[in-house]
């Protein structure tokens, strides 16, 4: 039987010579992947060691599979060099092909990652996390998980509201973009609730 321990040399070895042998291998491991297969171990560890490769094929895409951006972003953290050399184009069309899915993860995902940049095509990514996450918030269906992601973006409030992520959520926002060098008029129409909207103006007044 082979060990753990043998099991990664092993994986190792192979990544190794499929890198040096084969410097498509990063492109071909997230074509496998684009294509509807699953990816395996070995699919991590080719990736992991070579997120510049990633980075590449991601900015000549198209479309994304589902499956290629739930493996994308498992390797790529949101607030990595890697991500941010990706440019806000590509994770917006990531954004609008994952219009109306419930998975918080990919939200919890996009959310961090568009405070990367300012430009106008970050702020659409930035108004429908924000949108669906705060919806979330508002039914409870928000994992542990993902909001131990989201804690650096949620303001802290006094012991009595403790509970009230969406007004966590509202004042990380507003305080996260001022940080970032928004404007006020960027919060203009901010979601599809206008109550919502006087409100986030409000905070940015205080």
């Amino acid at each position: 039987m082979v060990n753990k321990s043998n099991r990664i040399q092993v994986s190792a070895i192979i990544k190794n010579a499929l890198i040096k042998y084969h410097p498509n291998a990063v492109v071909d491991v997230l074509q496998y992947i684009q294509n509807g297969n699953h990816p395996t171990d070995l699919c991590y560890t080719i990736c992991e060691s070579k997120k510049q490769l990633m980075v590449q094929w991601i900015k000549e895409q198209v479309s994304f599979s589902n499956g290629v951006v739930a493996f994308i972003t498992r390797i790529m953290p949101p607030n990595s060099r890697e991500a941010k050399d990706c440019g806000s184009l590509p994770w917006y069309k990531i954004t609008t092909q994952m219009a109306g899915t419930s998975n918080a993860w990919i939200y919890t995902y996009l959310y961090q990652l568009s405070f990367n940049w300012t430009d106008s095509t970050a702020i659409k990514i930035l108004k429908t996390s924000f949108w669906q996450i705060y919806q979330m918030f508002e039914n409870n269906s928000m994992c542990k998980s993902n909001m131990i992601s989201l804690s650096s973006y949620l303001e802290e409030l006094p012991p009595w509201q403790w509970w009230d992520n969406c007004k966590k959520l509202r004042k990380g926002l507003v305080k996260t973009m001022k940080k970032k060098g928004y404007n006020r008029q960027d919060l203009k129409n901010f979601t599809p609730s206008e109550d919502l909207n006087k409100t986030l103006l409000k905070l940015w007044d205080k």
